[in-house]
């Protein structure tokens, strides 16, 4: 029997560029067909570059460098993503009155777009009878600032029912996904603070859920949801794969799709300043820090295997060059310093030497999630996407000395059981005379431990592991 075991992290990249490479030195490599997977593709790759590693889709503020039939063909063959349109794009109206709000919430709205009150059913209808519905995928930002409206509002139900059979007729029947809002809209309760028992209770009964009520009302045609993966001070890291894991599988539980939607920076910004490297010194910026190398890697594949894909929020395609907007500087990163190399004295960062007039500059610094998620993706495709609707199973395995752990494969108890008490998730999938073999310890230490599972097959698999990067491999039986 021949087991590969696919490392996340290439031996070729080399992070101390402070330069996004995933783009140039992945090999070619897809996805299953009917999984979402997208990155920033930026001003200096192009299209065929991205979409031949990994990428499914490009966001429809992504087409820099692509020419408009290009991007027409693009649409037409589905592999095009509309990013967190507001409600005013969805609807195609623009500011008109005064920015007042009215009401209480969640009925309440803002004038500033309906300074006549909500829209009816009619008038919802009416926007979704002349929306765009030029791309495949859709997944709204709905639910904050001037544009929010109430999810259930009879406005929505109108849009939905008339957009719904014109994408069925562009894409075909389903073919399509459609979310709300990237995070704010769910079904599901709060994975984060329930017991091990109430989770299993929602898997066996899902009509009981919080939000079960999206299923018939307003958002009835909304067949996919954003999973929103914001983290803020590092203790939340250690629950957010269980909590994707379970929100997925409890999506497909109620026959809806499920996007993470992930953020690369951290919503904290402590006291510290990111390091950007250059020949004359290094500049230290005021920011929010970016979210760890190993949680995205978790993430990822939590996303794609449990769920049915991810999305990048924020960071950049390759930026060789990088300058930053003074503008842009001077709004988002003031508190910044730098220090020229041979001094210990610490310069205004108006004197820094890569700043530019030209506000159409990058404002983001570089991270290496960008590239991480990139790897990640590949070791997916590598293991579990070659046996993509097989047989999946959780799976019997013990970590070092300790005792066996016996799955019981009903509902999603094992996974229930991982979450709730801070155990590794250990699952295989068979189909074709393979078996994938997928391993995490979200709550792990750093210490390398030895890992065996026994598969579907009965074959027994070993390994070492470290940490909380996500262990993937594959063999043919």
């Amino acid at each position: 029997m021949q087991v590969d075991i696919h490392q996340v992290v290439p031996d070729q990249y080399n992070p101390t560029t402070q330069i996004h490479q995933w783009g140039d030195i992945m090999p070619a490599f897809q996805l299953p067909s009917d999984k979402i997977f997208r990155l920033t593709k930026g001003k200096e790759w192009n299209h065929q570059q991205v979409l031949s590693r990994g990428l499914t889709h490009l966001a429809h503020n992504d087409f820099h460098g692509i020419d408009a039939g290009t991007i027409q063909q693009l649409k037409d063959q589905g592999k095009t993503f509309h990013d967190v349109p507001i409600t005013p794009e969805l609807f195609g109206i623009g500011a008109s009155g005064p920015n007042e709000w009215v009401g209480d919430y969640p009925n309440n709205y803002n004038r500033l777009f309906f300074p006549n009150g909500l829209p009816d059913y009619n008038q919802g209808f009416a926007y979704g009878q002349g929306c765009d519905i030029s791309h495949r995928i859709i997944v709204g930002e709905t639910m904050e600032n001037t544009h929010y409206t109430n999810p259930a509002g009879q406005h929505w139900a109108g849009y939905y029912d008339a957009k719904a059979p014109r994408l069925d007729a562009r894409f075909g029947a389903g073919n399509w996904r459609m979310a709300h809002d990237y995070m704010f809209v769910k079904i599901g309760p709060d994975w984060y603070y329930i017991t091990e028992q109430q989770a299993k209770n929602y898997f066996r009964n899902p009509n009981t859920a919080p939000g079960s009520e999206n299923l018939n009302n307003s958002l009835k045609h909304c067949n996919m949801y954003g999973h929103g993966v914001y983290l803020g001070g590092m203790d939340r890291d250690k629950r957010a794969v269980y909590a994707l894991a379970l929100q997925a599988r409890f999506y497909k539980a109620v026959n809806r799709h499920c996007i993470a939607y992930f953020a690369h920076d951290r919503e904290w910004m402590p006291n510290m300043k990111h390091g950007q490297i250059r020949p004359e010194g290094i500049l230290y910026m005021e920011q929010k820090i970016p979210v760890g190398d190993s949680v995205t890697a978790g993430i990822v594949v939590a996303g794609l295997h449990f769920g049915d894909g991810f999305s990048g929020w924020g960071g950049s395609g390759k930026v060789t060059n990088k300058i930053w907007s003074t503008h842009w500087f001077r709004e988002l990163f003031n508190g910044s310093f730098w220090v020229k190399n041979g001094e210990s004295q610490t310069r205004s960062w108006e004197s820094w030497p890569y700043l530019s007039g030209d506000m159409s500059y990058t404002t983001v610094s570089w991270q290496s999630n960008n590239d991480m998620a990139s790897f990640a993706a590949y070791a997916y495709a590598a293991t579990l996407g070659q046996v993509y609707g097989g047989t999946r199973k959780a799976a019997k395995y013990k970590v070092g000395n300790g005792a066996f752990y016996n799955p019981v494969n009903t509902f999603e108890d094992d996974l229930c059981h991982a979450a709730a008490n801070k155990k590794p998730i250990c699952e295989t999938v068979m189909k074709n005379g393979k078996e994938a073999i997928f391993f995490i310890d979200p709550c792990s230490d750093n210490k390398r431990k030895t890992v065996t599972v026994i598969g579907q097959s009965g074959a027994t698999y070993t390994f070492e592991a470290c940490g909380d990067m996500p262990h993937l491999s594959i063999a043919n039986l």
